[in-house]
């Protein structure tokens, strides 16, 4: 096995795969050899054919070959239609993955991450090159279900709740939240790709919002996400009590 670079999009993979994995531009060396290493066994099969004493195995041979030849010519007209074939829908895949990338960008420039997750989920999109808007759109999701639950809060409810009740009505939320900023540090520990910082800072600062309207200092927050693991064992009663007090308000 040997690494090839795509002629397309330049990435280097395993010559034993058919398509690019990142781009999914064809393999056409791969195809070419296959289909020579057929022909190179036809023509094999067939001298061995010659090499029959017999006068019937000649005279077979000779219809073998004919129809060996004729199928030659066969393989080679349908080698020559799929390569035709594979190069448009090479290039319709090329042209469609454009048109997303560019859809993407527009609505991330504009931090529409509602137009980004529509686009995602209707083209079913998981490649890697589209990785800055899935991990976005990700965090996403987490703050606006996080925000949604939150603002439901309400004084005249949560009074008569106890304290385990009032946690397993808060703490989901909460820990989505936490979890989206661990997430976003993670992204900025691990270097920003493809101007990333952008949608960091935008989304950093609508789930800081939420909390700083609880009255909850980014301080708080960040000692909070340094003891996250990511299991659901991050301690939230301190988080927690500050949002109940908020509201009591």
């Amino acid at each position: 096995m040997s690494i090839i670079k795509c002629e397309n999009c330049g990435a280097e993979y395993s010559s034993e795969l058919s398509v690019c994995p990142y781009c999914g531009a064809e393999n056409f060396r791969r195809s070419q050899k296959e289909q020579l290493d057929y022909l190179k066994k036809k023509k094999e099969e067939t001298e061995a054919l010659y090499e029959l004493p017999s006068k019937k195995a000649r005279k077979a041979t000779r219809n073998s070959t004919w129809v060996l030849i004729f199928a030659a010519v066969l393989v080679v007209f349908v080698t020559a239609c799929m390569f035709i074939i594979s190069g448009i829908n090479n290039n319709n895949r090329i042209k469609k993955r454009e048109e997303l990338l560019s859809l993407l960008e527009e609505a991330y420039l504009k931090n529409d991450y509602e137009q980004i997750g529509k686009i995602l989920d209707e083209n079913e999109i998981y490649q890697s090159s589209f990785d800055k808007y899935l991990d976005l759109s990700k965090v996403y999701s987490a703050y606006t279900y996080a925000r949604d639950g939150l603002k439901d809060l309400d004084n005249s409810f949560i009074q008569f709740l106890s304290e385990d009740e009032l946690a397993d009505l808060i703490d989901p939320d909460l820990e989505r939240l936490i979890n989206a900023l661990s997430e976003l540090e993670k992204m900025k520990t691990n270097g920003f790709i493809k101007d990333e910082e952008q949608g960091y800072q935008y989304l950093k600062g609508l789930i800081m919002e939420i909390f700083n309207g609880y009255g909850i200092s980014e301080d708080i927050i960040s000692d909070t996400i340094s003891s996250y693991s990511g299991k659901g064992s991050v301690d939230l009663s301190r988080i927690r009590n500050l949002v109940i007090e908020a509201v009591k308000r």
